[in-house]
């Protein structure tokens, strides 16, 4: 049986700003934070763009808007096939970063 997963990254531009996050991975590394763009898998029951944007307005309270999806990339985990697919945003609301 072939095993298959779809990978979404959010890219979120305000402005000419963009937002990172500050992201768990595990304690078996030095740093157990790093900065990303949101990140999330495919669940059924939605669509790639409509899971993104709704996983944007829960992490961070911002509502955005989808404006391209500059690439996507394949990848296997295990044996799993994977697909990855970026989709740039833009912030609709007045967002103020704090450094």
């Amino acid at each position: 049986m072939v095993k298959f997963g779809v990978t979404i990254k959010a890219v979120i531009k305000c402005e000419y700003e963009f937002l990172i996050v500050n992201k768990w991975y595990n304690d078996n590394i030095e740093n157990h934070y790093q900065w990303e763009f949101l990140d999330m898998d495919l669940m059924p029951g939605e669509t790639a763009e409509e899971q993104c944007l709704n996983y944007i307005l829960e992490c961070t309270g911002i509502h955005a808007e989808i404006v391209s999806m500059p690439y996507t990339w394949s990848y296997k985990l295990g044996d799993n096939n994977c697909l990855g697919i970026v989709f740039l945003c833009k912030a609709s609301d007045q967002v103020v970063f704090m450094g």
